[in-house]
């Protein structure tokens, strides 16, 4: 048995898969929230993999860590997959790889960005997997607006500003990998293709580039690279987001709590063989990480209050979610071009 220990609202990162194209493994693999697994529910797992651990706060990546710990010195103790005190943050991730020349980029927290970083910029959330929150900020007048916007909002101290890297070819086009990190394995998931930076799902699937995206797969060229990535990050288990620039890896994110597979209806009818190319292979590495039960494990401490990962899940930003009529906008912007100077001088006199 493989457990899955996640937050309720994302459940279904796994539990669509395992519904779907994971039929085949669905027996040898359960999905348990932090909240149940806090209220005592019986673990027998021979792999217990501990995902959304960018979405815990502090006081609940120290509960997880120590739910890792008991688990780790039980008699008869399951494979482990991400230690929550290990996993570096969104934040600390690019900071690290930067500093070590592996990303030619860096990210701020936010409120610490202004004339820190390299222009253009753009704003997306410390550990969501929302995307960009704004477009290509070309200088510090445009990042300070921004700023303004979100300290207005209240919502700051959960935003980065983070570099642009222009991945783009010769042709203008951006290319978006992904794969998964399973142990000490790397398993290609897809590769993206788009004229516009911002790029999420499989939207241009002609002949070359499905082509292109299978040779990926089937190469699996950039192993090494991300698995030493994987051992700096701290990560066992969780999806990589990179691009290429001059052929070097450029790592965007690791998601802990990645969607493994979308239902079948969500993807175009020629994009088939390459998510059954996927299919098959993930569910061989699910089956390699089954086996013999470990000792049943459950949690034996007092209940966390409040519940671990309670968090309302959200489907959108909340600038967006204050923005969203050209009303609001407008508003807001004229808020932010009246606050700016006082806004940026009082995060200024805070550095």
């Amino acid at each position: 048995m493989i457990t899955y220990v996640l937050t309720e609202q994302f459940r279904d990162t796994v539990e669509t898969y395992l519904a779907t194209w994971g039929r085949e493994v669905r027996e040898i693999v359960e999905v348990l929230s932090y909240d149940e697994l806090f209220n005592g529910r019986v673990v027998e797992a021979a792999t217990v993999v501990f995902c959304d651990l960018e979405r815990l706060t502090p006081d609940e990546t120290s509960l997880a860590d120590e739910a890792w710990l008991e688990l780790s010195e039980s008699s008869s103790p399951p494979l482990l997959l991400n230690r929550p005190s290990s996993v570096l943050s969104r934040t600390e991730l690019i900071q690290t790889l930067h500093a070590r020349e592996v990303n030619s980029y860096t990210a701020l927290p936010l409120r610490n960005a202004l004339g820190r970083l390299r222009y253009p910029v753009f704003v997306r959330h410390r550990s969501e997997h929302w995307g960009p929150l704004t477009p290509l900020l070309p200088d510090r007048h445009a990042l300070e607006l921004a700023v303004t916007r979100a300290y207005l909002l209240r919502r700051i101290d959960e935003l980065l500003a983070v570099e642009f890297c222009d991945t783009a070819d010769s042709d203008g086009m951006y290319r978006k990998y992904a794969a998964f990190v399973i142990g000490d394995r790397i398993l290609p998931r897809h590769l993206v293709f788009d004229h516009a930076w911002q790029l999420k799902g499989p939207r241009l699937l002609d002949g070359n580039k499905l082509t292109e995206e299978r040779a990926y797969l089937e190469a699996n060229p950039h192993r090494e690279e991300l698995l030493s990535v994987a051992r700096i990050a701290g990560v066992d288990y969780g999806r990589f987001d990179y691009g290429l620039l001059n052929g070097k890896v450029q790592v965007w994110e690791i998601n802990t709590n990645p969607i493994i597979m979308m239902a079948p209806a969500t993807y175009d009818s020629v994009h088939f063989p390459n998510q059954e190319w996927f299919a098959t292979h993930i569910a061989a590495e699910l089956r390699r990480l089954d086996g013999p039960p470990a000792h049943a494990y459950s949690w034996s401490r007092p209940k966390p209050t409040p519940r671990v990962g309670r968090q309302r899940r959200k489907t959108a930003s909340r600038v967006a979610q204050m923005t969203r009529t050209a009303t609001a906008r407008r508003v807001l912007d004229a808020g932010a071009r009246f606050a700016r100077p006082w806004v940026v001088a009082r995060l200024s006199r805070a550095l």
